[in-house]
């Protein structure tokens, strides 16, 4: 089963949310504060609870992203090795395609003069190799 890419923080979004709505409900249906300490000890509660999760999320986030960058880099590298080596094979067959085609050129080339030099028989032989070379 393929999961998107922030699969995992909405699943911690919605647990954190859950949670904060918890604690607010919980802090409001409290009893009344009987002084002022007692407001503040539950802001300092609520901010350490959301510093919590900031840091919490962030603990989720960082690494998750830092992981999707390394992916695609890694998988940036393996593309340019495939294309490399495709040109690498690509240079070798061209360069073995023009040394062959240098030979069978010359080999044209001087076709007529070495035939005329050469007995009837000697040249029926010659060309009958040369066939059997290009076959």
């Amino acid at each position: 089963m393929l999961k998107s890419k922030y699969h995992n923080l909405k699943i911690t979004l919605i647990s954190v949310g859950l949670i904060c709505v918890g604690l607010m409900i919980y802090l409001y249906f409290k009893a009344e504060p009987n002084s002022i300490e007692v407001i503040k000890l539950r802001l300092e509660i609520v901010k350490i609870v959301l510093v919590s999760v900031v840091v919490w999320l962030l603990g989720i986030i960082i690494p998750n992203e830092l992981a999707n960058q390394r992916h695609e880099t890694e998988m940036k590298l393996a593309k340019e090795r495939v294309d490399l080596e495709k040109e690498r094979q690509t240079f070798e067959l061209k360069k073995e395609g023009r040394r062959l085609y240098s030979i069978v050129s010359t080999g044209f080339k001087y076709l007529s003069y070495r035939l005329s030099v050469m007995e009837y028989e000697e040249a029926m032989k010659y060309l009958e190799n040369i066939h059997q070379a290009i076959i």
